[in-house]
Formats: structure tokens, sequence, C-alpha cells
């Protein structure tokens, strides 16, 4: 009898074990999602890195995505979405002196200037902060 309760432990041990991976993240990837941190709704976001392109699709204001793959990113990153039927874009210049972020998980929290939505001419023009999780 005391050795089915042992064993029967040792079972509960090992497949609680086993679920550690749900809770965080041992990959050797880097693991970001994006926080609307604008009054405004974002769709079709898409975020640029040099080794690839993230597709975060649809974020309503003050809210986030899934985390999401990708082997190497910085700090800042080439963001598009499009706000109230207009652009949005995050330009970085270039990556000239930057480091690779390293693996863990990262949240790119996306504003707007306000001015810039309810203009009526050229693109809106966004500002990322990169927050470690």
């Amino acid at each position: 009898m005391y050795f089915i309760k042992f064993s029967g432990l040792i079972l509960i041990l090992i497949g609680l074990n086993g679920c550690d991976g749900i809770f965080r993240s041992d990959s050797d990837e880097v693991k970001i999602r994006i926080e609307n941190g604008s009054d405004y709704d974002m769709k079709y976001l898409s975020v640029s890195f040099p080794d690839g392109e993230i597709v975060f699709g649809d974020i309503k204001s003050g809210e986030m995505s899934i985390y999401k793959d990708i082997e190497r990113a910085y700090r800042y990153a080439y963001v598009e979405t499009e706000i109230q039927g207009k652009k949005a874009v995050l330009q970085p210049i270039d990556y000239v002196g930057e480091s690779y972020l390293s693996p863990g998980l990262y949240t790119y929290i996306l504003n707007v200037e306000e001015s810039d939505v309810t203009g009526s001419e050229g693109s809106i023009f966004m500002n990322l902060t990169l927050r470690e999780d």
C-alpha cells in the first residue's frame, strides 16, 4: 500500500515538472508580443526584423497580442499598421550599434500622437517602448 502511494506521488511530481514549460520559456528564441497603448484600434499590424516578419493582425486599443517567436530581434523594429483607415509606420533608420535581445519574453508597447490621427495629411507615426516581461 505504501509503495502505491509513493509511486502515485512520484508520478504527480513528474507530471508537474513536465508542465513547467507551459508557464515559462526555456527556448533560445526571443518571444515578442504587441501591446496597443494608444486610444485607437490597429489593423493588419506587422513587425519586420532583419531576419523576418511577424504578422500580429488586428489589436484593439488597450489590448495585447499573444507572444510570437522570432530568432533575433532588437529593442525596436519596423512596424506597420492601419489606424482609422490611415497607414501608421514606425521606421527605424538602422540598427548600427544595436545588440540583439537576449532570449526571453518581451512586449513592444505602441503609441501614437492624437494630432497624427485627427489630421488629414500624411501617415501616422508611432513610438515604441520595449518592456522585458
